[in-house]
């Protein structure tokens, strides 16, 4: 068989940094108009990874604090796949070895390896959404993607 030939790719991104996260934040959800979504006493979850976001307590606790003001009951929901050995407890330690914690965050952390099956794709895949998060009355979710791009080429006579 033979393969098409390959060349690795990498995509730079704006290297810009935001000095005030937490007022840029603010900002930003506020002028989006989300939070008017949000009513009193909603339980809404946010998704916390180990993926390498810069900050991500300082932006986890400044979206939580959102929500709160808003009347939302918000809680943390790990969302980060077979990371933490895929068990509950390893991935409320890997969020711990963070600086995400329920006190450091106020807010909750429910971590649980149980979902809800959402059904498949179009390809067949199955799709699954953590229970805790498919409970709520809303989900934030806060990620990064990480990927190696490759880009195929074939000559085409």
């Amino acid at each position: 068989m033979e393969f098409p030939r390959m060349i690795p790719v990498r995509q730079v991104f704006d290297s810009g940094r935001v000095e005030d996260i937490e007022g840029e934040l603010t900002r930003r959800i506020t002028a989006s108009g989300a939070l008017a979504q949000v009513k009193p006493g909603m339980r809404v979850a946010v998704t916390a990874g180990s993926r390498g976001i810069h900050n991500i307590p300082r932006i986890l606790r400044t979206v939580i604090g959102l929500l709160r003001d808003a009347g939302a009951r918000p809680f943390i929901v790990p969302a980060m796949g077979s990371h933490g050995g895929g068990s509950a407890a390893g991935q409320a330690e890997m969020l711990a070895s963070l600086g995400i914690t329920g006190e450091a965050m106020e807010a909750p952390v429910l971590s649980s390896m149980e979902t809800v099956d959402l059904g498949r794709t179009p390809d067949g895949a199955p799709v699954y959404m953590d229970v805790n998060a498919f409970n709520a009355d809303g989900i934030v979710v806060i990620n990064r993607i990480k990927f190696n791009s490759w880009i195929f080429i074939r000559k085409i006579d």
